[in-house]
């Protein structure tokens, strides 16, 4: 494959700009990103529970790990492990995922496994999987892609678990 050649003339005016000052050739000088890691302590009804009909417990926790641009721009890298109990039913989740907040573009991105619940005897309950694209401000969908399992309304399987206990 054959790269495509720079122009001369504008390697040149790039270098008069610069030795002028006009322009800088190297990066500005910027403050270093702030990482920061916390886990965060779930306990009560589970998210589920609004769209199930049946009180749903979780016991567990999130570990974050963030990292902030300090112009807006944060990624967090985030784990989710979980106990979930109703009825006598036991299952757990263990989400994986990634948000990503782009102020100059208006979005916010999330890739990974934001959803994973399954149990022993049971399997795979509902899953929430792939990229989605969500506008900054409103958290409308602006494109995804995967399986989105809660999105879609496929929630018979892990309802039907939880309500009617084991």
């Amino acid at each position: 494959m054959r790269r495509p050649r720079r122009s001369p003339r504008l390697a040149s005016v790039i270098a008069v700009l610069a030795s002028v000052g006009l322009i800088s050739t190297t990066p500005a000088a910027a403050d270093p990103p702030t990482r920061t890691e916390f886990t965060v302590p779930l306990s009560g009804p589970h998210f589920l529970t609004g769209f199930c009909g049946t009180l749903i417990e979780q016991d567990g926790g999130a570990h974050i790990a963030s990292t902030d641009y300090g112009d807006g721009r944060l990624i967090e890298h985030v784990r989710v492990d979980l106990v979930l109990t109703a009825n006598g039913s036991i299952a757990y989740e263990a989400a994986t995922f990634t948000v990503v907040i782009e102020p100059n573009t208006g979005t916010v991105t999330q890739t990974g496994t934001l959803v994973n619940i399954h149990a022993p005897d049971a399997g795979l309950l509902v899953q929430e999987v792939g990229r989605v694209v969500l506008d900054l401000t409103t958290f409308d969908p602006l494109s995804r892609s995967g399986r989105w399992m809660i999105l879609e309304g496929d929630l018979e399987r892990v309802c039907s678990y939880f309500a009617t206990g084991p």
